[in-house]
């Protein structure tokens, strides 16, 4: 959905809703991934995906990096969608504490560093045991993240979609393919074959569940996101 449109400020439809998670997120902030050297070291190591840069925004504590500002100068809607799915990590990383949040998402690879620790008491283990473990092992707290941004990517696209006056039909029927593409991220390389046998079911259960009304009661961040949502019209 491309809708970009401002108000007589000039602020935008994205300005206005990140203005209103950041009263739901005191700190929240957004940068931009080419004007950061720590984005740009990471890209190095994240060899895997070659659109990190590019394409996909990345959440450290309650910092989202965008690829820049003009991904979200043209994809205003998009980048609704994306900084409601980034909330919801930087929200968990908040709720958890950042280091704690960190280890697991990036569980098991991260025990590999525990593994070097052993280098003065064996090098050969040491070093076999950190090849496997930054190996691309399934990461199932790392899919659990992901999912949860994911549900939300799908509860935004439809409240924006009603917005426009969208049948339920259609609504669900765009959810549908956009689950689809979505799953596709948890079994190829885009986070590391995180999950290879798909969440195709969880997906298809948070859709039936934004359809019904049920989705409030999963988790109150669909409140906050839905009332930002609201207050950010223009």
């Amino acid at each position: 959905m491309a809708m970009d449109y401002r108000d007589e400020c000039g602020m935008t439809r994205f300005d206005s809703f990140y203005a209103e998670l950041n009263k739901k997120l005191p700190g929240l902030k957004i940068a931009y991934k080419d004007e950061s050297w720590l984005m740009k070291l990471i890209s190095y190591f994240l060899f895997y995906n070659k659109a990190f840069m590019t394409s996909y925004t990345t959440t450290i504590g309650k910092t989202i990096y965008f690829p820049n500002r003009k991904f979200i100068q043209d994809r205003d809607f998009d980048a609704i969608d994306i900084l409601s799915h980034e909330f919801v990590h930087a929200s968990d990383s908040e709720r958890q504490g950042q280091i704690i949040f960190s280890f697991f998402y990036l569980f098991p690879q991260s025990l590999s560093v525990f593994m070097l620790l052993l280098l003065p008491i064996n090098i050969i283990v040491s070093l076999l045991l950190f090849i496997v473990f930054l190996s691309p092992i399934p990461a199932y707290w790392r899919k659990v993240y992901e999912v949860r941004g994911y549900q939300m990517s799908l509860f935004t696209y439809a409240e924006l979609m009603k917005e426009l006056n969208y049948s339920e039909e259609k609504i669900k029927e765009t959810l549908e393919n956009a689950a689809q593409n979505f799953n596709k991220h948890f079994v190829n390389s885009d986070y590391y074959f995180m999950w290879p046998i798909g969440v195709d079911d969880e997906l298809s259960e948070t859709i039936d569940k934004i359809i019904s009304g049920d989705i409030f009661s999963v988790d109150s961040l669909y409140k906050d996101v839905s009332e930002s949502l609201e207050a950010s019209k223009l």
